[in-house]
Order: C-alpha cells, then structure tokens, then sequence
C-alpha cells in the first residue's frame, strides 16, 4: 500500500512539474531565477542550538522573513519552525501538511516543492510534519538549477526527465541548452578558422537581427561560460563583433529579449555567483558595436535580480534587485530601477523592518545597521531612523558620524557580527532606571580602538536614542 501511494505521488509530481515548463516565445517574461539562503533580520535573534551555528532554530515565525515564508505560511502547510544548518545552507521547514493522503490526492504539490527549490537558492531542503510522520527530501542540481531527487520518508526515486531541466525560460528561443546544435557551415568555418572553440562543445547557438538592419547576427556560446562570441557579416563574410563577451559570474541562460526603448532585440544573460545569488547581463548591438545596457550581479550575498515588464506589453521596462543575506545584515530588502531615457534608474529601496526592536542593544544594533544600509530611496526605512532617535539633533549626528568612521571600514558581514557580540556593547549602570549608556567598543586592525557611545531612554515602553 505504501509503495502504492508513493508512486501516485510519483505520478503526480512528473505531471505537475512538467507543467510548469513555459512555452518559448519571442515576449516571454519569466525569467525568475530565484537565489538564497534562508536568513532573515531575525536570525540574530533565534535560539542557537551549539555555539558553533551549526544549527540555527527559528520558531518566531511571524517575524521572520524569507520568499520561502510566503508558500509555506498558511493553509494548508502552516509553516511553524525552521531549522538551518550546514552553515545556514540547508533547512528543515516544519509544516502540518502535507501527510500521506495528500501525496496521493494533491495535484499543486510538485509545483510547490519546485517553486520552493526556486525560493531557496536551489539549496536541497526538507519539509518534515512530525504530526504526519512524514520527511520529504528534495535534492538540488544547484549548478543546472533543477530538481534531482526527492526522498519520501527516506526512501529514493528517480526524478523524471521533464524535472531535470532548466527551470529558467525565455523570450524568442531558448529556455535551457539543447542536447545537439547544428551550426551552420559558414559559422562554423569561421569558428574553426579563428580557434574560437570547439563545435563539439557548443551549447547555445541563434541567429536574430539585433541592430534592425535587416541582417541577422549570430550569438555562439561554448560549454566554457566565458566563450561567448557575436558574430555578424559583412558582403556574405562572417565577421567577430567586438570582444567575446565574458562575466565573473556563470552563466547559466541565455535569450533575446525587448526592452521598452527600442524596437530591436537584445541579449540577456542569466548570471549566477554559485552562492545564492542570480543576476542578468544585458548586451545590444548598435550598428556593428556591441553595447553593455545593464549588469546587476553580486559577488556576495543571496537573491535574486530580475527583469519586469510593468505594463505587461511584452518589453521590458525595469528591473528588481532582492537581497536577503549578510551583504544588506540579513534585512529583506528590495530595490527599484525603472527605464529611463535609455538608462535602467534607482526609484525605490524596500526594507523589511520588522517590529520595533524591544531591548536597548537592539535599537542600538538597528539604528546602526539602517544607517549603512540607508540609500535615500526607503521611506519606511528613514522613518524607523527618525523613531529610534526621535529628538536627534545636526550636533548629536555629527558626533555619531565622528564616533562611528573609525567602524567604516568594516564589510557589513563583520559589522553584523559584532553588532550580535553582546561583549562588544557595555552597558553602564545610570541611576535613573528608564536611562542607559551603552558603549559599542572594537579593537581595529589599524591599532585604532573604535568607541561608539549611545545614551538611551525608555519612554512609552520603547527605548530610543537620546544622545551619542
């Protein structure tokens, strides 16, 4: 019976992922490639369960934050505890569904567990209901961004062929590296006769007019991710256009894509720091030049940067930057760019702030985090600033400032860390029981010890800042 049920839940997964593959065509917009590692601005404060982090338990919920919350909240999985470990890389989400009736009867659980494969980086994770005795595992492809196993209670199966692969799609072609190319001969002279590479190893090759002059260009990609060449003609000769184009970052997609301010097409590239991050690379061609329209990529941190076409008109007209990691102190943050007059422009930074910090450290902790992290395009976040120190003075954030450039130079990894050493703020004792004085102290490697000293008062059961 039990080998029964799994193989209908088999059965259902191969039907519901296969699903959720997208149809080419030349104005597709899904392009989300999802990058992170469970984290929030929470972390800091769940139980630690060894001093070594090795596992991370969070059962405040609530106030944690993370895209995977938004799937896994609610009816019917009603997500009440997650469990990181491996550095924070793999967790365990601790749902009420679904049990062994539901891996029979649920239609929308394979794409679940794929659209959290996506929300999670493509880190393997598990979601366990202990009430229903019953562990799913799913094993991440994390370089070829797919599912590769699943376990049921432990036990292994096959994942189908229409899982494995790419979960990405695009506009005009092609969504994931087709298994044979045929490059056609007067290319393919041409790339021998140069060394470009290898015909065996090619793995992306398209031809599409990207200047609007009435000839088409070809774009050849090699499975080395850093050979990829454009290549136009001339009186019937093919020719190299510019440079080949390279990126620090894998790329694991290419496509043709429009944008809102020009009839021709371009080239999207999906960028990956291997981390938890995806990004893009946007290259044209204007007359026989080729052209870098945007690059949004990171080296560090997790999420993931992706195009959008607000007024769902088939191009593209700006573009969302989602970061979650150590780079922005494990804040939820999102960042606007709009199309404008030929450049992509910054309009708007979101911050998940979560509650009013209740100790007098933490205010501290936040008051300082929002200051590096504060760009001038959050509102949310220039108000919680003028909540934590609401009677500041020009002179007392001059002294902030003062007191706070010899911590500059740390990277917000460091400083998130030291903000989270609670033997780096001393707390003095002030006769008066609503005041404290807490000084944020740190021995630098310049020899230069850094003092921050925060005076602070509880009013109206809060504390804020009252002076530096």
């Amino acid at each position: 019976m039990k080998k029964w049920l799994l193989a209908i839940f088999l059965l259902s997964l191969t039907i519901g992922l296969a699903a959720c593959q997208s149809d080419s065509s030349d104005q597709t917009r899904e392009e989300q490639q999802e990058g992170s590692i469970p984290s929030s601005t929470e972390d800091q404060q769940a139980e630690m369960v060894n001093e070594s982090r090795d596992e991370i338990v969070i059962t405040d919920i609530a106030t944690w934050t993370h895209p995977v919350k938004s799937i896994l909240s609610g009816v019917p999985f009603e997500l009440h505890k997650v469990i990181l470990t491996n550095e924070s890389t793999y967790p365990k989400f601790y749902v009420q569904y679904p049990d062994v009736e539901a891996l029979k009867t649920s239609q929308d659980l394979p794409d679940k567990l794929l659209a959290i494969a996506k929300e999670n980086g493509y880190w393997d994770y598990e979601l366990v209901n202990e009430q229903g005795k019953l562990t799913i595992e799913v094993k991440i492809d994390k370089k070829a961004k797919r599912i590769k196993s699943i376990l049921v209670n432990g036990e292994p199966y096959s994942v189908p062929d229409a899982v494995n692969q790419d979960a990405g799609s695009s506009a005009d072609g092609e969504a994931k590296v087709p298994e044979s190319i045929v490059v056609p001969k007067k290319y393919a002279a041409f790339v021998e006769e140069h060394s470009l590479g290898s015909l065996d190893d090619v793995n992306f090759f398209k031809t599409v007019d990207l200047n609007g002059d009435g000839i088409e260009e070809a774009v050849i990609a090699f499975s080395d991710v850093y050979k990829i060449y454009v290549l136009g003609e001339n009186n019937s000769e093919v020719k190299q256009l510019g440079d080949s184009l390279q990126s620090a970052y894998g790329v694991y997609n290419i496509r043709f894509i429009h944008l809102q301010d020009r009839p021709e097409p371009v080239i999207a590239f999906g960028l990956s720091n291997g981390g938890g991050l995806d990004g893009f690379w946007l290259i044209g061609l204007q007359g026989e030049k080729l052209e870098e329209i945007s690059y949004s990529a990171s080296a560090t941190g997790a999420g993931v940067d992706e195009l959008i076409d607000a007024d769902q008109d088939g191009k593209y007209d700006g573009y969302v930057q989602e970061r979650y990691s150590y780079d922005v102190m494990y804040y939820h943050v999102l960042r606007t760019f709009e199309l404008r007059n030929h450049e992509f422009v910054q309009t708007r930074t979101s911050v998940d702030l979560g509650k009013y910090p209740a100790e007098a450290r933490d205010v501290i902790a936040q008051y300082i985090t929002l200051h590096v992290l504060d760009d001038g395009y959050s509102p949310e976040l220039t108000q919680r600033l003028a909540e934590l120190c609401p009677s500041c003075t020009e002179d007392q954030l001059l002294r902030f400032e003062h007191q706070w450039k010899t911590f500059k130079d740390f990277d917000t990894f460091s400083l998130h860390e030291l903000l989270m050493d609670n033997e780096s703020m001393i707390e003095q004792v002030d006769p008066k029981m609503n005041v404290k004085t807490i000084i944020l102290t740190e021995s630098m490697d310049n020899g230069i010890d850094g003092k921050l000293t925060v005076r602070l008062e509880k009013t109206k059961d809060r504390w804020v800042i009252i002076d530096f």
